[in-house]
């Protein structure tokens, strides 16, 4: 009897854990979609790996909140795009260790980040990581790479997807990042050294198709970015240029080709996009230089600037919108620092300051 007891108490306090932490994260969401305010979060991907939380204020400046250890160790990621992962209610952040080939899983709250859980990521050298809904897949740089991918469950815990691991197109593919569509049923990964783009569609179970690859219209796709209607905007790091394509689980269409920066970059390699779809940003790696475009319905793509903003510290990595778009940030390794830009109607920018403290070695880069 006092056995049963237990396990019925034990259980009872699992349930208590797993709705406080849903409870505590669609709290802190709404609060601070109604404020103005949210966060910022990069990984100093470091040996003793650590998430960095920044506070929001309304006027998009940032302040250091606190350091949250990932449990793992970082390691070479060849500065890929998309180290950190946030679900789009907010409420999850996922991180890759790519020195412990595992990634960890954190429950946004009110009160900060609550790990719970860390999984072998499926291969080696976690690179990339996105999620849809309870999905997670994580692109594994290391070895021929793969993906893989988990679920999440209401108590934090990542279950690893029978049948989710397929690889890339070959070996030394030098793949850049991984990321899901807005409907969560298709994955894009691009690949550096082979200039092809890969899908792979997701089916009700979360599993992965094997991939089918497509040609990149232009040298070295990179990052990535989707809109919630289904245009992929990949920067082309050779080619100085952006394309986008229509992606859906059957099609993969180009809308744009190779559309240059003005030639004011030498790789544009990072790209994100506002949340109405407009408007596409891409940091420079080699010049520190942002440049804009704007997205029509049909998925075409107009350069606006070549340089929306003064250049900042070289290399500036990832970029990351607030929600609703109103302020973007920049990974600035070379200042050791998060660079604040406010964004207009239009696009333009204006760099409202920085926020310090950041590792050389720092990847991935997420805001609310």
């Amino acid at each position: 009897m006092q056995r049963t007891s237990r396990r019925r108490h034990l259980t009872l306090a699992l349930v208590f854990v797993a709705l406080t932490i849903g409870t505590l994260a669609l709290t802190t969401g709404l609060a601070q979609a109604n404020s103005g305010k949210g966060m910022v979060y990069t990984e100093t991907n470091a040996t003793h790996n650590a998430v960095l939380a920044f506070d929001r204020a309304a006027n998009g400046k940032l302040t250091f909140k606190a350091s949250y250890d990932t449990g793992g160790m970082g390691g070479a990621l060849g500065t890929p795009q998309g180290a950190l992962a946030l679900s789009p209610d907010g409420h999850w952040l996922v991180a890759v260790n790519a020195g412990s080939n595992d990634i960890s899983l954190f429950a946004v709250t009110r009160w900060g980040l609550i790990r719970t859980d860390r999984e072998a990521a499926g291969g080696m050298t976690p690179a990339s990581v996105t999620i849809s809904g309870n999905l997670v897949y994580v692109l594994d740089a290391g070895g021929s790479g793969n993906i893989a991918g988990f679920t999440v469950d209401r108590r934090g815990k990542l279950q690893a997807i029978d049948g989710s691991i397929q690889p890339l197109s070959g070996s030394a593919t030098g793949p850049a990042e991984i990321k899901f569509n807005a409907k969560g049923n298709v994955l894009v990964v691009t690949e550096r050294n082979t200039n092809l783009i890969d899908t792979y569609t997701v089916n009700r179970k979360g599993v992965a198709s094997a991939p089918t690859t497509h040609t990149s219209n232009g040298m070295t796709p990179y990052g990535f970015d989707f809109t919630k209607t289904g245009t992929l905007v990949v920067s082309e790091a050779a080619a100085n240029a952006l394309s986008s394509y229509k992606v859906g689980p059957s099609m993969f269409t180009l809308k744009s080709g190779s559309v240059s920066n003005g030639g004011v970059g030498q790789a544009p390699c990072w790209v994100t996009i506002s949340d109405n779809g407009s408007l596409a940003f891409t940091s420079d790696a080699h010049t520190g230089t942002i440049s804009v475009y704007s997205i029509s319905a049909s998925g075409k793509l107009t350069l606006l600037a070549g340089t929306a903003a003064p250049a900042v510290g070289i290399p500036l990595l990832d970029l990351a919108l607030s929600q609703g778009s109103r302020y973007l940030y920049g990974l600035d390794i070379g200042n050791g620092t998060i660079d604040e830009f406010r964004v207009s109607w239009s696009g333009a920018l204006t760099l409202i300051g920085s926020a310090t403290g950041i590792p050389s070695t720092a990847s991935g880069l997420v805001a609310q």
